[in-house]
């Protein structure tokens, strides 16, 4: 498998708005935003090597969203795929929900909330940083993979 990818949306308006919610809250550190695209964006859609490698899904779930990452440049790029943002942090749901507004997003949804209170929610793929889950990493590759996949469906640590 070849780990590279092509992007297909354009972010711009995306980049526009989320610096405009950025001077308010903050979702990232303002040393990082002349990087927005290459440490967030790109980071964020490498999913894709998982979608070349397993074929594509119908839903994500993204674990402690924060200001956005991964979930909202999936979406963007992903129009068809269901994407849930669940973050514990109002303000920030707020912001990515500004955000979602904006620019039309109707294939994203929001939650403020902790995961351990929506353990009924089933996706066919969870996205996180710092998992609120049991998980093994499966050799070497950065693919994680719950330890109860029927409770948590396929996992990637997007930090990996």
């Amino acid at each position: 498998m070849q780990n590279n990818f092509n992007i297909n949306a354009n972010f711009d308006k995306y980049i526009q708005s989320f610096l405009d919610e950025n001077k308010k809250l903050n979702l990232i550190s303002k040393n990082d935003e002349k990087f927005l695209y290459e440490k967030h964006i790109f980071d964020s859609l490498a999913v894709k090597l998982f979608f070349q490698k397993y074929g594509e899904i119908q839903n994500i779930l993204d674990i402690g969203c924060g200001g956005g990452f991964p979930c909202v440049p999936v979406a963007i790029e992903f129009p068809h795929l269901q994407i849930t943002g669940i973050d514990s942090i109002q303000k920030k749901i707020n912001a990515v929900n500004n955000i979602k507004n904006t620019l039309h997003l109707d294939n994203l949804n929001m939650i403020c909330g902790r995961i351990e209170n929506f353990s009924s929610l089933k996706y066919d793929l969870i996205l996180f940083l710092e998992p609120d889950v049991e998980w093994v990493q499966d050799g070497d590759r950065s693919e994680i993979i719950a330890s109860d996949r029927e409770k948590y469906g396929n996992m990637i640590n997007a930090s990996q």
